[in-house]
């Protein structure tokens, strides 16, 4: 049946995010087997955080998933279990070797099982278009809600300035204990996973030597050096932190120069 009658109080401001999956080509066109593995993988995560979601009760969140791009959006006084919620639909994905890069914004939207009409998912997709490094960004004026809020734990600044969902920080929630370690080594594993698909394909695996900094970069604020004999230091920064080695670098003495410049001796 035809939506009858949308009225003003349908197309109203909401917090809208806009997420899309990296390599999604790649993994669309994987063997059936492992394709099939990937479409439940995303399907039991997308789930999962669901469910999580219905523990606080009647919300508005809606997660929606077409092609290689998700719809996530929320009334407005729902910012800070958005950005919660986002946050562990984040870090599983990602601990599954699906990683994705977005924006969130706010606007008018509406949606129903048909359609998506939305100021907000404009919003939020022209903030994130520019951006080569799989993050999600975070507009400026709820950035600005955020820190007056304890949000301000979720907020991390790149060295480029921009403002992104630290979505490792959702390790730090009550009963992650039990799972932080494996869940953090995970996604050591999938990044340098994804370094060996890659390579050859520098502009791809740029993207995953940015990821690599923040793991690391978050691993000294999850883990307390303090805790551990100095044998046991080196060995917790072995399993859990990248090493620069995975990736391309220049190689000295490998090119023969009599061969390239014509009046060397």
């Amino acid at each position: 049946m035809p939506t009858q009658g949308v009225s003003k109080n349908q197309y109203q401001n909401k917090i809208v995010a806009f997420l899309d999956i990296l390599g999604f080509r790649q993994k669309v066109f994987q063997d059936t087997p492992i394709a099939i593995k990937t479409i439940k993988q995303i399907d039991e995560d997308i789930s999962h955080v669901i469910e999580m979601v219905k523990q606080y009760g009647p919300t508005s969140i809606s997660i929606k998933l077409f092609s290689d791009c998700f719809c996530i959006s929320c009334d407005s006084s729902e910012l800070d279990l958005l950005i919660t919620e986002l946050s562990f639909l984040q870090l599983f994905l990602s601990a599954h070797n699906i990683f994705v890069r977005g924006a969130i914004s706010q606007g008018r939207h509406f949606e129903n099982e048909h359609i998506i009409f939305s100021e907000g998912l404009v919003n939020a997709y022209e903030l994130q278009n520019a951006d080569r490094f799989p993050r999600i960004k975070i507009d400026k004026a709820l950035v600005e809600r955020m820190k007056e809020d304890t949000l301000s734990e979720y907020l991390i600044v790149a060295p480029d300035g921009v403002c992104f969902s630290d979505y490792l920080q959702a390790l730090t929630w009550e009963g992650m204990d039990a799972i932080k370690d494996d869940l953090f080594k995970d996604h050591k594993k999938a990044i340098t996973d994804e370094v060996e698909r890659n390579r050859g394909n520098y502009n791809v695996i740029e993207k995953y030597k940015w990821l690599a900094e923040y793991h690391n970069t978050k691993f000294y604020q999850l883990y307390d050096l303090d805790d551990y004999y100095e044998d046991e230091q080196k060995e917790l920064l072995n399993e859990m932190c990248i090493s620069s080695d995975i990736f391309p670098s220049f190689k000295i003495g490998a090119l023969n120069f009599s061969k390239i410049n014509p009046n060397s001796a």
